[in-house]
């Protein structure tokens, strides 16, 4: 795995720190080798410096070998969060690729649902058009046919109504011709009667003045 930038800073840094420390702490050992007649008269001092160098040296060395230590511990931490982020960043594009090709189908479905629930009001709407325009049809036939039916009971009404009072204009006419005819006997009856007496009184009249002219004719006719 590849080291961060700050990663690589601090292991140079640790590196440069230890060899400096190791050159100080040799040199200084040589120096007190071959330091002056005072101090190689003085064995317990040299000692104390050689068992101090040698112990700085030992945790200097501990100190090198934990930075290793922590430096592969931070490598093999970097691998695990770089795998872990690796992981993570699939994951998260797959769960959004997931996310994404859920939403398209919900999208579709919403779609197709959507089509068909149009579709569905368009046939109804059809559906109720065609039943309105049936029943107005029908209301419209009902209508008609109550508007010729009361038409006919008026004209059949008006007819009997018509024939009822033509009968009885009939039976009047009957009642006055039988009656005029009666009248006219009884005139004619009557004229009869006067003419009849006209007649005889005229016969009378002409028989009254025909006797005195029969009487002169008689004498008249005589002899002498």
């Amino acid at each position: 795995m590849v080291q961060t930038r700050a990663q690589t800073a601090a292991a140079a840094v640790a590196t440069a720190y230890m060899s400096d420390a190791e050159t100080a702490i040799v040199a200084h050992v040589e120096r007190a080798s071959i330091a002056p007649l005072a101090i190689a008269n003085v064995p317990s001092v040299v000692d104390h410096l050689a068992n101090f160098a040698q112990h700085f040296i030992a945790q200097t060395q501990a100190l090198a070998a934990e930075h290793v230590a922590l430096q592969q511990q931070s490598q093999v931490l970097g691998h695990a969060q770089n795998a872990a982020l690796m992981a993570m960043q699939a994951s998260t594009q797959s769960s959004v690729r997931q996310l994404t090709d859920r939403q398209r189908a919900i999208v579709e479905e919403l779609g197709e649902a959507l089509t068909a629930t149009q579709s569905r009001l368009q046939d109804q709407l059809q559906h109720l058009q065609m039943l309105q325009d049936e029943r107005g049809g029908q209301i419209e036939r009902f209508v008609n046919d109550s508007l010729a039916h009361a038409q006919e009971e008026a004209q059949r009404e008006a007819q009997i109504a018509a024939s009822t009072h033509l009968e009885g204009v009939r039976q009047k006419l009957l009642e006055m011709e039988e009656k005029i005819d009666g009248g006219l006997e009884n005139i004619s009856q009557h004229v009869q009667q006067l003419v009849e007496d006209s007649l005889a009184a005229s016969q009378l009249q002409v028989d009254s003045c025909e006797e005195p002219t029969r009487a002169v004719l008689l004498r008249v006719s005589r002899p002498h």
